[in-house]
């Protein structure tokens, strides 16, 4: 978009005035008379409105709003609430002593369940239900190497880096005794 530098005629106040009430009279846009004197539409509305009383016909600076018709009022509708449900009292129930549970939670021999896993023991579940629980070598890990190889595979997006800013830094030993 290219901009047009005006060059503003060297007219008096009235004469301007006079003859953007002309072209108001015969219904030319704003833009289209300030391209005509060479002002920018802004200097024109500015113009206009300093000058109101000067005009005897004008555009109204604003449109008016339109009326919008009410919508018809409607009536509210009374509902009946309904009746309240009596409250049947509850009836004593005797505790059953003759079911007995098996609660045993003791796995087969050589099987984990959650009841007996510890912390570092592989969580990978097999087809019967229980855990694998191979050492992990690590507390925060939660699968043996095995599993882990096959829960995460590795990015095809980013390539495995061979050194990083950690692995550059020197080993430094403390001892602290």
């Amino acid at each position: 978009m290219s901009y047009q530098y005006r060059q503003e005629q060297t007219l008096s106040l009235p004469e301007k005035l006079e003859q953007i009430e002309s072209m108001l009279k015969l219904n030319m846009t704003r833009r289209d008379i300030a391209n005509t004197l060479g002002l920018t539409k802004n200097q024109l509305s500015g113009l206009i409105f300093r000058n109101l009383d000067q005009y005897t016909e004008r555009k109204p600076l604003r449109r008016k709003s339109i009326a919008l018709e009410k919508p018809p009022k409607v009536e509210k509708v009374k509902v009946e609430k309904p009746a309240p449900i009596p409250l049947v009292p509850l009836r004593a129930v005797e505790p059953i002593n003759d079911v007995k549970a098996d609660l045993s939670f003791d796995p087969p021999e050589g099987k984990f369940n959650i009841f007996n896993i510890k912390a570092a023991q592989c969580r990978w579940i097999d087809n019967e239900g229980f855990f694998c629980a191979e050492p992990t070598g690590n507390v925060s890990k939660s699968y043996c190497e095995h599993h882990r190889k096959i829960c995460f595979v590795p990015s095809i997006y980013q390539p495995k880096r061979e050194t990083t800013w950690r692995n550059s830094l020197p080993k430094v030993s403390v001892n602290f005794a």
